[in-house]
């Protein structure tokens, strides 16, 4: 896997998190915090490159995909506009 993946993946689990915001926080944030640690260890075995460090706080929004400071609130932005569906207004047939 490369940067690209692990950028795209921690979008996915970013974004899932925050769909989750509003139900049972606790369990939402225990399942999260396994589902991010999982995952770190998979990316990890998938690249010796790998910064587990980085990406987890890439996941919790304290930098930008490379380590680069950014604004607050800014990154949940970035990463629903990357993921955003087209809608029917906005598709081009």
């Amino acid at each position: 896997m490369t940067k690209k993946h692990f950028i795209a993946l921690a979008d996915i689990v970013r974004e899932l998190g925050e769909s989750y915001r509003g139900d049972d926080t606790v369990r939402v944030d225990f399942a999260m915090a396994n589902v991010k640690m999982f995952l770190a260890s998979f990316c990890a075995q998938q690249n010796p490159n790998f910064n587990r460090a980085l990406w987890l706080d890439y996941i919790a929004g304290k930098c930008g995909p490379s380590g680069g400071k950014i604004r607050p609130g800014a990154a949940l932005k970035i990463v629903r506009a990357r993921w955003a569906r087209p809608t029917e207004d906005n598709t081009n047939d």
